[in-house]
């Protein structure tokens, strides 16, 4: 290498070192070289005094020549790195703020829309139970002494006698799946496999819809007559399904069109006849731990949703009484 070409590199250096533009490396050896050699710190003085006075001139009278327009094409890269990196630098905080508020939507949506998704599936358990309470009425109408179906035989489970009802009554089975249930869909889908078969396993059909809904088969009102109509069914090795049974709480009745007059002072006044039927539930949301009420299916067909524990049957009682049943094993087919 030349003097004149050491030379040259060397201003190439030092306006780079005056501009930042150059790497590590570089920088860190021209700090060596302005530490022990005093013509690169006269140089340095010569370069700083050009680049001061062609920062002091206006862009129209930058005068001609290679080293001015070197210096003024430095400048513009210099200045269009700046702006790139102030371009950057915003994009990245714009981005970050609508990331932000795209989070904190979010966060105050995503609990509304899980209220909104429950409460729909809570009005088609609502209607699932109104479907129930019409099946019940139906068979009443044709039942001798206008009687609900009696309970199931299969031990263990609280349900209705679904082989009486099906399918004159009630054709479709998928009423018997809670929807709030996760595997709802696979539930229907099995309900449907098992009542394609030849014969039915009832006693799986029964299971299945237990999981979701309970039907006590006579009528309690309380959590005193749920526990007695539990011991008196644990003691009896097939109880008389069809009749009304006495209990340690008294007489519990089969559920009937008309028995609403053993729970009324005046039999004459249809409106507390009505009231009465309004205050018995028949069908009800197999209660479980994590929800904070049960929908409930009454006599005179309406539904309610009752919080846990302010009533019966969302009661701690009800819940370990009519709990959804566990896997069945085999064994004996009725009570």
């Amino acid at each position: 290498m030349t003097e004149r070409d050491s030379h040259s590199e060397r201003f190439e250096l030092l306006r780079g070192y005056l501009l930042g533009t150059l790497s590590e490396e570089q920088h860190a050896h021209v700090e060596a070289m302005l530490a022990a050699d005093p013509a690169w710190q006269e140089d340095l003085v010569r370069e700083r005094d050009a680049l001061a006075l062609l920062d002091a001139l206006p862009e129209a009278e930058a005068p001609p020549g290679l080293a001015t327009r070197t210096l003024a094409t430095i400048r513009e890269e210099r200045d269009l790195e700046l702006s790139q990196r102030r371009r950057s630098q915003a994009f990245w905080v714009q981005a970050s703020v609508m990331l932000a508020v795209a989070l904190i939507v979010a966060a105050i949506l995503m609990p509304a829309l899980s209220r909104s998704r429950e409460a729909s599936r809570r009005a088609s358990s609502q209607n699932n139970l109104k479907q129930l309470g019409i099946v019940m009425k139906m068979y009443a109408n044709e039942s001798p002494g206008e009687a609900f179906p009696p309970l199931t035989p299969y031990e263990g489970l609280w349900m209705f006698d679904i082989e009486r009802v099906y399918p004159k009554y009630l054709s479709d089975l998928s009423v018997l799946v809670n929807p709030s249930r996760p595997d709802a869909r696979e539930l229907q889908e099995r309900l449907n496999e098992l009542v394609a078969q030849d014969p039915v396993d009832w006693r799986e059909v029964t299971r299945i819809a237990a999981m979701s809904y309970a039907y006590p088969g006579w009528v309690v009102k309380n959590d005193e007559e749920a526990t007695a109509l539990d011991s008196t069914l644990k003691k009896l090795a097939r109880a008389d399904l069809g009749d009304s049974i006495e209990t340690e709480a008294g007489i519990l009745y089969r559920p009937r069109e008309g028995i609403e007059r053993f729970f009324i002072t005046d039999i004459n006044n249809p409106a507390g006849s009505a009231s009465a039927q309004s205050e018995i539930p028949i069908f009800f949301e197999t209660p479980v731990d994590t929800r904070d009420g049960i929908n409930v299916g009454y006599m005179d067909g309406h539904v309610s949703y009752v919080k846990s524990n302010v009533e019966f049957p969302a009661t701690d009682t009800a819940r370990k009484i009519f709990r959804a049943p566990e896997a069945m094993q085999p064994g004996p087919a009725s009570r």
